[in-house]
């Protein structure tokens, strides 16, 4: 959702909405990953890939401009968003764990690179047909 968010919204707009989700998160709403919730999910080993999203969707928003072209979209996700969500994940991952910088990537990136690489394409196929009925998009 988090590619989608980017790949269809403005800047502010996903920047918001991210903000929403972690606010409600926190207050416990269980809308993080495996339907947890609390500030140890923000302040846990896993808190810097929510924190990331946040960043990752207003970023890729803006270097997404207005287009809605489909490779651009991908590339966007792929070098943009992704990168930003798992540095993200290993930082606050290595400090709280204190384990190696190479068993941060094989816990925290390596194992979700290629799922991640198909959220990002199926993301971007429904923000292109979901670009043609944005009022001024």
């Amino acid at each position: 959702m988090v590619n989608f968010v980017a790949f269809v919204m403005t800047p502010k707009e996903a920047g918001l909405t991210l903000l929403i989700y972690l606010l409600l998160g926190i207050v416990g709403v269980p809308v993080f990953v495996g339907g947890t919730s609390g500030i140890a999910k923000i302040i846990g080993p896993t808190g810097g890939f929510n924190i990331g999203f946040l960043v990752a969707a207003m970023v890729m928003s803006a270097v997404r401009g207005k287009s809605h072209d489909f490779k651009k979209l991908i590339m966007t996700g792929i070098f943009v968003g992704m990168p930003i969500i798992y540095i993200g994940g290993c930082i606050s991952m290595y400090a709280v764990n204190r384990v190696s910088v190479w068993a941060t990537l094989l816990t925290a990136v390596i194992p979700f690179l290629f799922g991640d690489v198909v959220k990002v394409v199926i993301a971007a196929m429904m923000a292109v047909r979901v670009s043609k009925f944005r009022v001024g998009a």
